[in-house]
């Protein structure tokens, strides 16, 4: 029998690929996160420079924008439990410990009140979830702040690595060489990738927890930043979908 058009088989791999996506949580999660912050944009593009008929759109996109909104949260349920999976199997020592520790609580506790935002939203804790978020986003910033050094001396030790391995595949010139230095450059471009991810959410933690960022970013600024992070997270969790 002759072998299926190609465009049959592309078409194929590219629904296979879609469902491998779809399938991982932190895949629809990113999705969603695009969708609701880039709501938030389209909202103030709208606003700034829509014309009356259109404005109309609003109230049904930040319907949208809640709904997805939700979904997040419903997808998180449970997200403390991968750090706490993270400290059990962790295996640095001394000041990198205590950092690493730091940053997993953090996490921990960001996730956990998504989840009791999540509650709150529907009624079942009797907070407030203006509240909630301004709480949330505080702990966002201090995990951040550890995050950032692992982050940064994550790329510092593969630059480094890099150096070296340079060094002494012009000595030997070895395939495995070779191989370890490719490893070494993609492990380099994920943390560089994960440093771009934690800096465009910098500015939606100034938007909600400071006048300045009230003032000068606004519900636009952040919406911005907050769809540039979640569509880089998407290409990424994307690139990493592999379809045999």
């Amino acid at each position: 029998q002759p072998p299926p058009p190609r465009m049959s088989t592309d078409l194929v791999a590219l629904n296979t690929r879609v469902v491998t996506y779809l399938a991982r949580h932190d895949g629809r999660d990113k999705l969603c996160r695009a969708t609701a912050y880039g709501s938030d944009f389209l909202v103030w593009l709208l606003k700034t420079w829509g014309h009356e008929s259109v404005l109309k759109w609003i109230k049904q996109i930040m319907k949208m924008k809640a709904g997805f909104g939700v979904a997040r949260k419903c997808f998180r349920v449970g997200a403390p439990l991968k750090d706490v999976d993270a400290l059990a199997k962790m295996k640095d020592q001394g000041y990198m410990k205590m950092i690493r520790i730091l940053m997993h609580v953090g996490n921990a506790c960001y996730y956990a009140m998504d989840t009791i935002e999540l509650a709150t939203i529907f009624e079942i804790l009797p907070y407030k979830t203006a509240e909630i978020k301004v709480l949330r986003y505080r702990i966002f910033v201090f995990k951040t702040i550890f995050n950032l050094y692992l982050i940064l001396k994550g790329i510092s030790d593969k630059v480094q690595e890099i150096q070296k391995l340079q060094k002494k595949l012009k000595e030997e010139g070895s395939e495995e060489l070779r191989q370890k230095l490719a490893d070494a450059f993609e492990a380099k471009r994920k943390h560089t990738v994960t440093l771009s991810l934690v800096i465009a959410d910098l500015p939606i933690a100034c938007w909600v927890l400071t006048d300045w960022g009230k003032r000068n970013i606004g519900s636009g600024g952040a919406g911005l930043s907050g769809l540039i992070g979640a569509s880089m997270a998407v290409r990424e969790i994307w690139r990493s979908v592999k379809v045999k």
